[in-house]
């Protein structure tokens, strides 16, 4: 125990928010293959992903823009106003997450009708879900910003534990998608509590609405850029299910998933360097290329491995249905070759939000374009390749402004040589594998 604790204590914010995403992803992973492997049927497992897809698709963007613009003004924000900036951060979300539940139940048959109607017996239940569990991500960026690390990484292996549990327990016992939801609205409540008394042991007084209004100023860019491009995904789910209906959509969903520990990991080190670039820019981009060096050593690899045998893992680790999803999977670990660059993050952590605004506009309409072109070509299959050659698309632009307007070579951040050599390897085992 004493050991454990030396190694948590030794760890860098980076790497704890790595561990952290690293939970999150193996609770979400063991969910998919504990319910592939019960007795739950392929059109319950497609109504369960179409209502956690809902909940993701309607919130990602206002979330993370609003969390991402609190990482990069936290730092440079004086010490006793950092109290009043977190609560203003837990403000603001709850603002919109109300404001969105009230849009999605005043347009509760539109919303149906593109899902489709199988998800309507559990339509109120998955907005209380959303109503607690938006807000209470707040929880784990103030345990980073606070450096709390061990608190961080226990507060995750709680949390993605019992998610875990609660999804697939009612099941096993002989329970029902309604039980699992009211287990799952349980724990969001708890979360919810659980960021209300992190924010109550700060040092705040309400000073208005101007650092309010301040903070949404900084924040809109970024949450109109992360609509836009993220939205890409959202719109792949919706043309499966518009084109091929609920299960086929379970079989995209289980395929469209990148190499999850890979994205998690990359994303956990985009967020924590954002701050830390913030203060000091060019001792940052050498952290970040850095850590990114060591990703690379870390994925590549394993994901050459992946695509090589993904049709004999799919079905050991699910079931034959879902063999249809290695194809799927291979094309989106394709994805991990723009991952591994993060011109992305230097933009944010220059305050440079804009930019990511007006490039995610091009990404957007690259993806819905060579998807549908792709689609009416090749089938599902299709809408993979529009994503991974809308997200090159979008990383392309990126370095090439900081190249153009900030003066910042891709060198800087990226060690290149391994990129590229990593990445031609990639590529070489997706055209063998295919």
């Amino acid at each position: 125990m004493k050991q454990l604790s030396q190694i948590l204590s030794g760890l860098s914010t980076v790497r704890a928010l790595q561990v952290f995403q690293l939970l999150r992803f193996t609770g979400f992973f063991l969910t998919g293959i504990l319910l592939a492997k019960s007795t739950v049927g392929t059109t319950t497992i497609g109504i369960y992903e179409t209502l956690m897809f809902l909940s993701a698709a309607t919130g990602f963007f206002w979330v993370s823009g609003i969390l991402n613009s609190l990482l990069s003004s936290y730092s440079v924000t004086e010490e006793q106003q950092q109290g009043q900036l977190l609560c203003n951060t837990l403000l603001l979300l709850s603002f919109f997450n109300v404001l969105l539940i009230l849009l999605l139940k005043i347009f509760e048959s539109d919303v149906l009708q593109i899902t489709g109607t199988g998800i309507q017996p559990y339509y109120n239940q998955i907005l209380l879900l959303m109503l607690f569990n938006n807000p209470a991500f707040l929880a784990e960026y103030i345990l980073l910003l606070q450096d709390k690390k061990r608190t961080l990484l226990a507060y995750g292996a709680l949390v993605f534990t019992l998610s875990l549990l609660l999804t697939v327990l009612p099941f096993y016992l002989g329970g029902n998608l309604d039980q699992s939801l009211k287990a799952l609205i349980l724990l969001s409540i708890t979360k919810f509590l659980f960021t209300a008394y992190l924010l109550s042991r700060q040092n705040f007084s309400f000073t208005g609405t101007k650092a309010i209004k301040q903070q949404l100023f900084l924040a809109t860019p970024l949450i109109s850029g992360l609509l836009i491009s993220g939205s890409a995904e959202y719109i792949d789910g919706f043309l499966v299910t518009s084109h091929f209906g609920a299960e086929a959509f379970a079989i995209f969903r289980y395929g469209a998933r990148e190499f999850p520990i890979s994205l998690l990991m990359a994303n956990a080190l985009s967020m924590a360097m954002v701050p830390v670039i913030a203060a000091k820019k060019n001792e940052g981009m050498q952290e970040l290329k850095q850590e990114g060096k060591k990703l690379m050593h870390w994925f590549f690899i394993p994901v050459c491995i992946l695509i090589l045998f993904s049709h004999e893992i799919y079905p050991f680790l699910f079931r034959e249905e879902f063999l249809a999803s290695a194809s799927i999977f291979n094309i989106y670990l394709i994805l991990l070759i723009s991952r591994m660059i993060f011109p992305q993050t230097v933009v944010m952590g220059l305050q440079q939000n804009n930019i990511l605004f007006r490039i995610s506009i091009i990404e957007l309409i690259s993806n819905v374009f060579f998807s549908i072109l792709l689609l009416n070509l090749i089938g599902i299959r299709g809408i993979a390749y529009g994503t991974v050659i809308a997200f090159s698309i979008e990383k392309l632009l990126l370095v090439i402004y900081l190249i153009k307007k900030q003066g910042i070579p891709p060198q800087a951040y990226t060690d290149l040589r391994s990129w590229i050599l990593y990445s031609l390897t990639l590529l070489a085992c997706f055209l063998l594998a295919s």
